[in-house]
């Protein structure tokens, strides 16, 4: 039985349609919210010491978006349950070899793909990759009790790898890991930290 030549190009519209809504429902859009939170730390020694911990730590796959959401279904805000398996403590003290802290970036799935929320410069840590993190620990009268936060978003949360340590003036904004709108401080910053944490 031959397939008419309509049925055929049909066929083939449908299959691209197809195919483009599956890449279209991978894309991720990045839209950075507004920081309503004000500034801890003015420098590097006041980010030092405003920290209840200071670690380099691995982030592990378990990342959890959670959504907080209006009667309506709306999303009001939204976070990131990240956990990272520390390597070392350079302040503070951890009960475990885990620390788990929010991250302020949150995914939500439309239509037509998905969107990640973000405060700020911040962008969230890769899976797999090392940071140092300066990380102020929630109030035990909160509902985020036990878990830490990055003080003033990505001014807490610094890459280490090969490049940061050896050549970190070459590297780009994407490959240290802020979006384009950071402070001109954040690199300066970085440097400070690999050099006394890491060096």
């Amino acid at each position: 039985m031959k397939i008419s030549k309509n049925v055929r190009n049909i066929a083939i519209i449908a299959t691209v349609l197809i195919t483009l809504i599956i890449i279209d429902l991978s894309i991720v859009r990045i839209i950075p919210m507004e920081v309503n939170r004000g500034v801890v730390a003015k420098d590097t020694e006041s980010l030092e010491a405003e920290s209840d911990l200071i670690i380099k730590g691995k982030i592990l796959p378990c990342k959890k978006n959670v959504l907080l959401k209006s009667v309506h279904d709306e999303v009001l805000f939204g976070y990131t349950l990240t956990k990272i398996k520390v390597e070392e403590v350079y302040k503070g003290e951890v009960d475990e070899n885990t620390v788990s802290i929010t991250e302020e970036y949150y995914k939500e799935n439309f239509i037509f793909g998905k969107t990640l929320f973000t405060q700020g410069a911040y962008v969230p840590a890769k899976v797999g990759s090392s940071y140092i993190f300066f990380l102020k620990k929630y109030g035990d009268d909160t509902s985020y009790e036990g878990l830490y936060w990055p003080i003033d978003l990505e001014y807490g949360k610094y890459l280490v790898n090969k490049k940061t340590i050896s050549n970190l003036e070459s590297m780009t904004y994407k490959e240290i890991e802020v979006s384009e709108n950071v402070d001109t401080n954040y690199v300066e910053w970085m440097a400070k930290v690999i050099n006394k944490f890491v060096k």
